[in-house]
């Protein structure tokens, strides 16, 4: 299996035990540029594709320096907190109702 060509040393690719291989980057450069078109290209068939469409909204938004403002970010944090519903990571917006804890 080939490795895809990293750019920097912000991305890395990992193989796992299951002999799948991993490229990681936290550059939004990365992400805008090779993430979300090949996601687009290449669509997810479950339930996380709801959760790409939000992710890549986050990912324009703070392309645009929404980031940077008060109203932006909460309006990315009210769109982060709609993904992943039922992972451990999950987190709510003060004076919403707080998710059941499921563990």
């Amino acid at each position: 299996m080939r490795s895809p060509r990293t750019s920097d040393a912000e991305a890395s690719v990992l193989t796992a035990a299951d002999r799948t291989v991993k490229w990681e980057t936290r550059r939004l450069e990365d992400i805008l540029g090779r993430v979300i078109p090949h996601f687009v290209r290449y669509p997810l068939l479950s339930g996380k594709r709801g959760d790409f469409e939000r992710f890549a909204v986050v990912c324009e938004l703070i392309r645009h320096g929404a980031h940077r403002e008060r109203e932006g970010l909460i309006q990315i944090v009210k769109i982060a907190s709609e993904m992943n519903p039922s992972g451990r990571r999950r987190y709510w917006i003060k004076g919403s109702t707080r998710p059941t804890d499921a563990r």
